[in-house]
C-alpha cells in the first residue's frame, strides 16, 4: 500500500510506523510524505488508515483507494441530510 501523510502527521508516522514493513519512500519540500507499506489490505488497516481522516491519502492500489473514497462519500452522505439518522431503541 503507498500512502501519502501530511506533514502535520508525518513525524508521527515516521516514528511509530503504521505496520512493520513500513518505508519511507519520499519527503516532499512540504514536509509531507509517501510511505509504503507491505501488508494485504483488510479491515484492521482500513480503520488504521480511516482514523487519519484527511491527513492521509491512499495512493495505491488503485482498488483499495476506491473502496476508502467510497466509504468517506457515504460518511458525508450522512451528514448531508437535513435530519439525523433516528435511532430506534
Amino acid at each position: 500500500i503507498e500512502l501519502w501523510v501530511d506533514a502535520s502527521n508525518a513525524p508521527y508516522v515516521l516514528t511509530k510506523p503504521l505496520h512493520e514493513s513500513q518505508r519511507l519512500i519520499k519527503e516532499n519540500e512540504d514536509g509531507s510524505v509517501i510511505i509504503h507499506i507491505y501488508v494485504i489490505p483488510n479491515y484492521e488497516m482500513e480503520r488504521l488508515l480511516l482514523g487519519f481522516g484527511s491527513c492521509l491519502e491512499i495512493l495505491k492500489p488503485e482498488g483499495l483507494r476506491n473502496r476508502m473514497k467510497k466509504i468517506l462519500q457515504d460518511a458525508i452522505s450522512h451528514y448531508d441530510s437535513e435530519k439525523p439518522t433516528e435511532i430506534n431503541a
